[in-house]
């Protein structure tokens, strides 16, 4: 019931989508002045606009006599040995879709498996991702508590040294925004940190 409501819609509306004068698709369609030949297409024989229609008719009304008339003959002539050439020549399309699975898709899967995945997906973004970050905090965290001896004057040692780097760091900040933009001060100051911590 849908398809015989968009076959005379589509029937009824053509104008109004793709007729001469709608401007419905604008200029995404770029035509040259000169090859431009929808009027030519308005006014061909009837003849020539019916020609695909009646030739598709012709062809599923063969199919239904062939079928429905002569099934034993076409079943003797599949069988037969001209019959299966000719289905075993037309099947593989003069093997076209092997050569191009061979050639074309089996190195395009195989380069978009290396380098978009396995190098990118399964390596790159990875060890940037979730499992660098995990990485980078256990060794961190492994780092961090070889400062945990037990001892009173390591802890006290490692608060100083905090201290010390964050008085230097807020007394020079005035003075170094001054030479310096707030990011890289920021960058600098985690730079040390991180080379502290490793």
């Amino acid at each position: 019931m849908l398809s015989l409501g968009s076959i005379f819609s589509g029937f009824l509306l053509k104008d109004f989508f793709i007729g001469v004068g709608s401007i419905f698709l604008g200029s995404s369609i770029f035509i040259l002045p000169k090859h431009f030949n929808l009027f030519e297409a308005e006014f061909l024989p009837t003849l020539v606009k019916l020609t695909p229609v009646l030739f598709s008719l012709a062809g599923a009304f063969l199919a239904v006599l062939l079928n429905y008339t002569y099934s034993v003959f076409l079943v003797h002539l599949k069988l037969s040995k001209i019959g299966l050439l000719l289905y075993s020549f037309f099947n593989q399309k003069w093997f076209f879709d092997q050569i191009y699975n061979i050639f074309i898709i089996k190195p395009v899967f195989h380069l978009s498996y290396i380098i978009p995945f396995r190098l990118l997906d399964k390596g790159f973004i990875e060890l940037i991702g979730p499992l660098g970050l995990v990485v980078q905090l256990n060794a961190i965290s492994k780092k961090v508590s070889s400062f945990q001896t037990g001892l009173i004057y390591h802890y006290t040692f490692i608060i100083l040294i905090g201290v010390f780097v964050y008085i230097n760091f807020i007394f020079f900040f005035e003075l170094l925004c001054e030479y310096f933009s707030f990011e890289v001060l920021n960058y600098y100051f985690f730079l040390l940190i991180g080379i502290f911590l490793f």
